[in-house]
């Protein structure tokens, strides 16, 4: 998984965080927080935020379309949330790679993608991340590309995620396009034309 550029701010009532994640379906996006705790999937990406101070838990939102919003022609995702005690501060919001490590948590350490307790009990498990440099962002770029490409030489990627309202009128795989694995497409689309295929047809 892809840990995605952000950025996160706070106001005296909220914590906002907004993430790049180009050529992701936000659509399938993921998204929990409670307490201390921020978790956002959407494939390939993955980003765990751990906050000095309690926010308010997704399920005590009364109105989800005014914590979650989405900008699909730039690939960003936006979540507000609402702090448990208005007017506290925040701490760690200008060192992005302390609010990605466990550490602050109290007896816990972070080993092999999990947590575990000073008795070496795993508390929750969590997938392992880090802050990518620019450099690393680069190679990002180029694996999703090398698994995720087409066009020609699969040198392409994030074109037709923004049309893939419009290209699902044309072919089934229009959807999966961006996330669907260069070496699967043979066999997926073998099996889509065999599911569709109907001999009364040729009859």
């Amino acid at each position: 998984m892809i840990t995605p550029k952000f950025t996160v701010e706070q106001t005296d009532e909220h914590v906002i965080v907004e993430i790049d994640v180009p050529s992701a379906r936000l659509e399938d996006a993921d998204v929990e927080f409670s307490e201390n705790l921020f978790i956002f999937s959407c494939k390939p990406y993955y980003l765990r935020l751990h906050f000095t101070n309690a926010i308010r838990s997704i399920d005590q939102e009364k109105d989800i379309s005014k914590v979650i919003s989405f900008d699909l022609e730039k690939s960003l995702i936006k979540i507000q949330m609402t702090k448990n005690v208005f007017g506290e501060e925040f701490g760690n919001f200008n060192d992005l790679k302390k609010l990605l490590n466990p550490s602050t948590i109290t007896d816990v350490t972070e080993l092999g993608g999990g947590l575990f307790n000073a008795d070496g009990e795993a508390v929750e498990e969590f997938l392992k991340q880090e802050l990518p440099t620019d450099d690393e962002k680069a190679c990002e770029s180029n694996e999703v590309i090398k698994k995720y490409g087409y066009g020609f030489a699969f040198k392409k990627h994030g074109e037709l995620g923004t049309f893939k309202d419009e290209l699902n009128d044309l072919f089934d795989i229009a959807k999966f396009i961006e996330n669907f694995e260069i070496d699967k497409r043979s066999e997926f689309a073998h099996d889509l034309d065999l599911g569709k295929f109907d001999p009364q047809y040729f009859l």
